[in-house]
């Protein structure tokens, strides 16, 4: 692993600021169930468990994040409304929120973003500006309009009221599933498992620890490549390091981020036990595989947990020690035409 300086981990972010969190953002995100899946369950001699955040309000467990963010604000902060760069599933939580405190969101997206996540964002009453190939040369443009007309700027994995919102599914899961082993969650920006490892460190004993597993599309892993000493993840073609990503090169857009937080990194090599990348044809397989056998629909990003689960399931088995598995299905925000092509091809 990498060798990170204490200064830089998430010393704020703790247990009890999780709970805070969720009891702030309880009147506007609805718990989401824990699914027993008996076919992967026998597939890989495993309770298995989904986490079914797709079904959340605007389709991933970003609201949740945004939802903390927003609550925390002073009127005056929003009163100027609020801004935020997005490859989709931030935008729609960001977009909701502002909708319910009627207040004014500009949202920048990739050009590249899928039709549903733009139609869903502008249904929500959002601004939406589409710029650039990827989610940095978004932000890149995103920064310049907030420099000339202000706006309070809600980040998608950078700020702490977003980790610990973001951090409150580990909440649920722990109530839904108290013998939880391991939990399987996708990596972006690294908001989502750096929040959840803040909670789930709490419950750490000499006897027990709750194992996190992380996941990234073998397109862009630059967290995975840091989790493992800024060598090779085990994947040849894994080269986010050396070539701009777009957001339409990876089935996974939701995570294709080239540059998470320094200081979700450090958590993230600190409090997590496991982070592996998963393919293309990885992950398209989880899609059609969930929709087939469970019924449920899931994106790119939000099935990682499972593609991973298919490819490094001995290790997670192993890390499990004989208790479930929970998988986190973070997203099911996935364009029609892009399901229609993973279908034919399945």
């Amino acid at each position: 692993m990498v060798n990170n300086k204490a200064s830089e981990v998430h010393h704020n972010l703790n247990k009890d600021r999780v709970e805070a969190a969720y009891r702030i953002i309880q009147d506007y995100v609805t718990p989401t169930p824990l699914k027993y899946s008996e076919y992967f369950s026998e597939k890989h001699n495993i309770p298995v468990y989904l986490k079914l955040e797709n079904l959340n309000i605007s389709g991933s467990f970003k609201i949740r994040g945004a939802a903390h963010a927003l609550l925390r604000c002073h009127k005056k902060e929003l009163a100027r409304g609020v801004m935020a760069t997005s490859a989709g599933n931030h935008a729609q939580g960001v977009a909701h929120m502002a909708k319910c405190l009627g207040v004014k969101a500009k949202i920048f997206m990739p050009q590249s973003t899928s039709l549903i996540k733009v139609t869903s964002t502008e249904n929500y009453g959002a601004e939406v500006s589409l710029v650039g190939d990827s989610y940095m040369e978004a932000e890149s443009e995103a920064m310049k309009w907030l420099e000339q007309n202000g706006a309070k700027l809600i980040h998608a994995y950078r700020q702490e009221d977003v980790i610990l919102g973001q951090g409150t599914v580990a909440i649920e899961v722990m109530a839904q599933c108290p013998e939880v082993g391991v939990v399987v969650a996708p990596i972006g920006g690294g908001g989502l498992i750096t929040g959840m490892a803040a909670y789930l460190r709490g419950y750490d004993t000499p006897e027990r620890r709750v194992k996190l597993f992380g996941v990234q599309s073998r397109l862009c892993c630059p967290v995975s490549k840091l989790f493992h000493g800024h060598g090779s993840c085990g994947l040849q073609d894994c080269d986010s390091q050396q070539k701009p990503i777009k957001a339409f090169a990876t089935l996974a857009d939701g995570i294709a981020v080239k540059n998470p937080s320094p200081k979700n990194i450090a958590s993230i090599v600190s409090w997590v036990d496991g982070v592996q990348c998963v393919g293309e044809r990885d992950l398209a397989g989880a899609i059609m595989e969930l929709l087939e056998r469970e019924h449920i629909l899931g994106e790119g990003a939000g099935v990682a947990s499972l593609a991973a689960l298919e490819l490094y399931h001995n290790q997670i088995r192993e890390m499990a020690d004989g208790r479930p598995v929970v998988c986190v299905i973070s997203g099911g925000n996935i364009d029609a035409s892009v399901l229609c092509r993973i279908m034919q091809k399945g």
